[in-house]
């Protein structure tokens, strides 16, 4: 997940810069009824009757709307990352520690500042932040196993009418239910917000669910849950918080120099399973399903030094990764990610449903390597479902953001997530590591997420069997010898290991965070430690 956004964990599609146009009719602005901090790229905003113009300003260029009488504005999908990647270089754990500066925070949010001109006062700069599906919001709630999910929708849809909005419909296609045995059914739907802005939807969207959705058990609270249709990303260029990285021939030696004195060197299999003291194990992760929730699984790297990453890649190095080291895991895999390597925040939730109903008789493992710099609320409820109905940890990747504040999932686990909401017990945030030829050691890698880890392990250069004879055609420094790289690969080497760890156990462990830092290795040379195993205590 080198750059990963969404890859990390970024998110979107590359403005255009210095043009001028006007939205169509159904397009709206109005004087922020929300925190301008709370807007996200993509999110449709209410500006006010007296806005005239809005400015986007990018670092390359800028882009202007003139508005109509609606008053609604549809803020663009983001911009490219504007983060100079460099050389591949390293940090130490002191830096990596200490959270991100309100100037690198900056430096990574306003990548874009939007400026609206009203009619009568001054000028009001935004900064839009994250990522989210233009003009739709999401929902979950718990209603009783008499009722039916699609009665449910048709009344939400009724009260939503009573507002005499126009388009505010729930979306028949994002629409999906699951029964929570002796429990509840659960009712996932995904509305368009019509012609009013994502604050004032929110509002009456939660109105309409009060006097509907009172049915408590699961959901506990008032029955359901609301927030924007939140975007993450597999592994994209440009755009918001995480990628995993397909280099240009040109941008090798530049940017991910393998063999230079600043660079990592390559990870091959059987130096992973020796540093990870596998050789002498027998154990296999027997008995343990490990699900993947991401692009997909099943095509073949046909690297040739060219853009254009193909996204089912991306979850099939990640379970090479793991089968390396537990190869005789089950697996399932779960696509909640487009072609482009876009996750939505309603198709994450849907995965997540899915594994939620189930009722496994062996240890579940999940793996995201996927991300976003924004909470959500419905995902972090369904993450927590997990934990309370099946003890199911979930791996993510921590995010390739150096100058992010947070990654979702990873940062349930750190304990920054949105405000009260506490971390999550069963989700565990993975850092990534490299082999530095130059101290003959392992280093952080400085593209990670600051201080948001549990637990550090391998994912620069990495050699796993799905990228033999392409990335990895031998281990050799030459140029087009790049190997894996980013969080991403480095959640499910991690996942491998916990896989081993329960298999031994029998079970999952009560207290997993604490199974984990227990079974921890020391590097000799830099001091740093990474998940091994070292067949320590499990509690």
């Amino acid at each position: 997940m080198w750059r990963f956004w969404l890859a990390v964990v970024g998110f979107g599609i590359l403005i255009g810069c210095n043009s001028i146009v006007s939205p169509s009719t159904d397009v709206v602005v109005s004087r922020a009824s929300v925190p301008p901090q709370a807007w996200a790229w993509g999110e449709r905003v209410d500006l006010g009757s007296n806005a005239k113009t809005v400015v986007i300003t990018y670092p390359n260029g800028s882009q202007s709307f003139t508005l109509d009488q609606s008053h609604l504005f549809d803020i663009p999908a983001p911009p490219s990352d504007t983060e100079a990647i460099g050389t591949q270089g390293s940090v130490s754990l002191e830096m990596y520690n200490t959270p991100p500066t309100l100037f690198e925070q900056k430096s990574y949010t306003q990548r874009g500042i939007l400026s609206v001109k009203y009619a009568n006062g001054p000028k009001m700069t935004y900064t839009p932040y994250g990522s989210v599906v233009n003009g739709q919001i999401s929902f979950l709630a718990s209603i009783a196993l008499s009722q039916s999910c699609q009665n449910f929708y048709t009344q939400v849809t009724n009260r939503l009418n009573l507002a005499n909005i126009s388009g505010f419909t729930i979306l028949a296609e994002d629409n999906f239910s699951v029964t929570i045995p002796s429990v509840s059914l659960l009712c996932y739907g995904t509305v368009n917000v019509g012609l009013q802005g994502t604050s004032s939807a929110l509002t009456r969207l939660q109105t309409a669910l009060s006097s509907l959705s009172g049915y408590v058990p699961v959901l506990g609270g008032q029955g359901f849950i609301t927030d924007k249709n939140t975007v993450s990303n597999l592994l994209q260029k440009g755009g918001g918080g995480a990628w995993a990285y397909d280099p240009t021939c040109v941008e090798i030696p530049g940017k991910l120099d393998p063999y230079g004195n600043m660079g990592f060197g390559l990870i091959n299999t059987t130096k992973l399973r020796t540093d990870l003291n596998l050789n002498s194990t027998t154990l296999t992760g027997a008995g343990v399903n490990v699900i993947i929730i991401g692009g997909g699984v099943g095509a073949s790297d046909t690297f040739s030094c060219l853009p254009g990453y193909p996204f089912k890649l991306h979850d099939t190095h990640a379970l090479s990764l793991i089968q390396t080291i537990a190869p005789n895991i089950s697996y399932q895999t779960f696509t909640a990610c487009n072609s482009s390597g876009t996750c939505k925040g309603s198709e994450l939730g849907k995965a997540l449903m899915q594994v939620l109903q189930a009722n496994p008789s062996t240890p579940n493992i999940i793996n995201m390597s996927l991300g976003s710099p924004l909470p959500n609320n419905i995902m972090y409820s369904l993450l927590d479902l997990l934990r309370v109905r099946h003890n199911m940890p979930v791996f993510a990747s921590g995010g390739n953001a150096r100058r992010a504040p947070a990654q979702y999932p990873a940062s349930y686990s750190s304990g920054v997530a949105a405000p009260g909401q506490p971390s999550l017990a069963n989700v565990i945030s993975v850092a990534s590591l490299g082999w530095k030829t130059s101290s003959g050691g392992y280093e952080i890698a400085a593209f990670n997420t600051r201080a948001n880890a549990d637990v550090f392990a391998f994912g620069v250069d990495l050699c796993p069997t799905s990228v033999l004879g392409n990335r990895c055609s031998s281990l050799l420094p030459t140029p087009g010898d790049l190997g894996i790289t980013g969080s991403s690969f480095s959640a499910p080497i991690q996942v491998g290991l916990a896989a081993l760890l329960i298999q031994q156990k029998g079970r999952v462990p009560t207290d997993l965070h604490a199974c984990i830092r227990n079974n921890r290795k020391t590097d000799l040379k830099t001091g740093i430690q990474y998940g091994a195993l070292t067949n320590q205590a499990c509690p």
